[in-house]
């Protein structure tokens, strides 16, 4: 399942769709046996009962319309979940959606789903919320049902960041005091979290599958979303990084905690040593390409034909 016009831009060969992932998959699973449907499209087979349109999957994005309809097939990955025209996604859609798939699951037309429903909506920021308090190691973050609050909090405590909570890459995502509060006038707080500002020195990815670390790789000196177009000074350099045996366990246990079958978790340095689980990202992880830090996907299509398909 990909996110909403995700397969229109396929059908385009749009320069923001890589085929590395896609041809891993076709290559893995063969010809005729993957099937792409879009999100908006499983959607209305939900709400109408209109089976969703299928599309066969070729090589380097050549994909065409197939004569079979519906969410069906001995395995389904939902790594795409925004409806289109620039809408993010709800939680209450992502229950809907997963639902859904869980009930086709046990009525038998579909096999098994990656991931599962707990965790495609961890991927929620808002599942963050309180985990520092119970001793976790992520940032404080806080989630708020209406404006007052939130700028009664921002006037009493200071600088935040404020992430939507299925923001991705930055998308939506600013650095709110008391004197720049006018940035969130059009946005609906409660689909925000707000996290304590910590002080990054660079940023690792772990990617799991399973209890395996496949491949891990780290940021110097990122690129805050809010310090895009200034010259802050700084670069930005991505490299292939080998954590250490603690950085893989407290990783893992967050992965495992997130009920996490594909994907990675990223977790930022800060300045006084210490170290922060930042995030949890599931199947829609990019798994990087041919001559980057790390190629896995191959790999995660490999493993999973074996784990689901080969029993």
């Amino acid at each position: 399942m990909l996110s909403a016009g995700r397969i229109e831009k396929m059908m385009e060969k749009s320069e923001g769709i890589n085929p590395v992932r896609y041809n891993a998959f076709f290559e893995t699973f063969g010809k005729g046996n993957v099937g792409l449907v879009s999100m908006d499209k499983v959607v209305e087979e939900i709400r109408t009962g209109k089976p969703a349109p299928v599309y066969t999957l070729g090589n380097n994005l050549e994909i065409e319309l197939s004569k079979e309809k519906g969410l069906d097939g001995s395995l389904f990955l939902a790594s795409g979940f925004d409806l289109g025209s620039g809408q993010m996604s709800r939680r209450e859609d992502l229950e809907e959606v997963m639902g859904y798939l869980e009930m086709q699951k046990a009525k038998g037309d579909i096999g098994a789903i990656v991931n599962s429903k707990y965790s495609t909506l961890f991927e929620d920021k808002i599942s963050f919320v309180g985990l520092a308090e119970k001793g976790m190691h992520v940032p404080h973050t806080y989630n708020f049902q209406n404006k007052k609050d939130f700028e009664e909090f921002i006037h009493e405590h200071g600088k935040h960041v404020v992430k939507h909570r299925f923001g991705y890459d930055g998308v939506n995502n600013f650095l709110i005091d008391k004197n720049n509060l006018g940035l969130l006038e059009k946005e609906v707080i409660s689909d925000y979290v707000v996290q304590e500002l910590v002080p990054i020195i660079s940023e690792t990815r772990l990617i799991f599958y399973g209890d395996e670390l496949l491949g891990a790789r780290k940021i110097e000196d990122r690129t805050r979303p809010w310090e895009e177009g200034l010259d802050v000074g700084r670069k930005h350099v991505i490299q292939k990084y080998n954590p250490s045996a603690g950085e893989i366990d407290r990783a893992r246990s967050m992965f495992k905690y997130a009920d996490g079958i594909v994907g990675a978790v990223d977790t930022v340095q800060l300045s006084d040593g210490t170290e922060k689980v930042l995030e949890f990202n599931g199947v829609a992880t990019g798994l990087g390409y041919p001559g980057g830090v790390y190629d896995l996907n191959h790999t995660v299509a490999e493993k999973l034909m074996q784990s689901y398909l080969k029993k």
